[in-house]
């Protein structure tokens, strides 16, 4: 028996559809994203905008985008504010005084603990780099953390750089570690591929995977 021939034109339109999707998934995800937090964070802000006479002529959708900016400038002067000496002691409070709320503290917590892991600060991270851990021929993928190197004598002096290992999916809680130099080994991943990898677990990864080790 021979097997069925699988139809050309119905595998053709079949391929198109599916790389036509393809296409428009990441567009239409953004757009539609796009739209709902102006709408979201629009109105919020409209709700009082349009309380002011002079903006009560403009119709509901142009309050809405006005309303979005409005908000956008007002986070933007938050961000001024926490960013100073000042700013940061007041939101040191403020995680104290919610931290201790019963209730409260679970929710602000968790939250918390998203916007730490969305909004790392990445630019302290220096360099993606892959060590041998927790064992020898386990690879992991670690981020160098500073430049500075520490000096360890044991039966000769070790030359040591500090490397943090982060969990996944949440990055921002992991383990420090002082690695020898001659165990890293670099690679040319950048700090933005390094995360998408380790908060996917793996489900996102470059087009370039391939890495040379040199055994010494």
């Amino acid at each position: 028996m021979t097997g069925k021939k699988k139809n050309p034109l119905r595998k053709g339109i079949k391929s198109f559809f599916i790389a036509g999707i393809i296409t428009i998934l990441p567009l239409g995800l953004t757009i539609f994203v796009v739209i709902f937090l102006v709408n979201l964070l629009g109105n919020i802000a409209g709700r009082l905008l349009k309380y002011i006479p002079s903006l009560s002529i403009f119709p509901p959708y142009v309050i809405t985008i006005i309303g979005f900016f409005t908000l956008i400038v007002v986070i933007l002067f938050i961000g001024m504010i926490t960013s100073s000496f000042i700013g940061r002691w007041l939101l040191k409070l403020t995680d104290r005084f919610f931290s201790n709320l019963p209730f409260v503290r679970s929710v602000y917590s968790s939250a918390r603990q998203l916007t730490d892991t969305l909004f790392i600060d990445r630019s302290a991270l220096k360099e993606v780099v892959l060590i041998e851990y927790p064992r020898k021929g386990i690879f992991t993928l670690a981020f160098i953390t500073n430049e500075a190197t520490w000096k360890i004598k044991k039966e000769k002096e070790i030359t040591c750089v500090n490397i943090f290992v982060p969990t996944s999916p949440n990055p921002t809680s992991g383990f420090y570690l002082l690695i020898p130099e001659e165990d890293i080994i670099p690679t040319s991943l950048s700090i933005e591929w390094g995360f998408k990898i380790i908060v996917s677990g793996g489900i996102i990864l470059p087009d370039k995977r391939s890495i040379s080790v040199k055994h010494s």
